[in-house]
């Protein structure tokens, strides 16, 4: 009997773990996608401001946003995935490291498109660097701080005993 419940007790142990994993990879995307509809938003506030009043939206924009937030979520893969993977492997993510990361990307996106003088003209280059620090921001308060790992809320349960 005693084999049996510590087969049973470790296959729970294992069941368990593997929740934890699941949510903890549940909650990285959707920390990533909120980045990503986050700094969309900053990225066309400039001409929403400028061109409507702000009380309603046409599909059209509608479309247009949900276009910019898949685009900008995908253009930003090569540089969010390694810090992704390397904070979860490390255990660890203090938010200024996720400012300077961000203050980067937006600086690189900025130095990339005002190669080209005809985009420079446009209004929403100067959003660059704030769309980027904003999208880590809430990448970094969404899954470290409001959702952070399980580990963190053991070892913050254990310090509160």
């Amino acid at each position: 009997r005693g084999h049996q419940s510590d087969h049973a007790n470790g296959r729970r142990k294992g069941f368990a773990e593997a929740v934890k994993r699941l949510r903890r990879i549940l909650t990285v995307l959707f920390a990533y996608i909120s980045a990503a509809v986050v700094a969309t938003l900053v990225l066309l506030s400039p001409a929403w401001i400028i061109d409507r009043n702000l009380t309603s939206f046409s599909y059209r924009e509608i479309e247009i946003f949900l276009v910019a937030t898949y685009i900008v979520s995908v253009v930003m893969i090569p540089v969010a995935l390694p810090i992704v993977i390397f904070h979860e492997v490390k255990g660890t993510a203090h938010w200024l490291n996720f400012v300077s990361v961000g203050l980067f990307a937006g600086l690189a996106l900025l130095l990339i498109f005002s190669a080209n003088a005809s985009i420079l003209d446009n209004l929403w280059v100067i959003v660059l660097v704030p769309a980027a620090i904003m999208g880590t921001m809430t990448y970094w308060l969404i899954a470290w701080r409001l959702l952070p790992p399980a580990f963190l809320s053991d070892k913050a349960s254990l310090e509160r005993e």
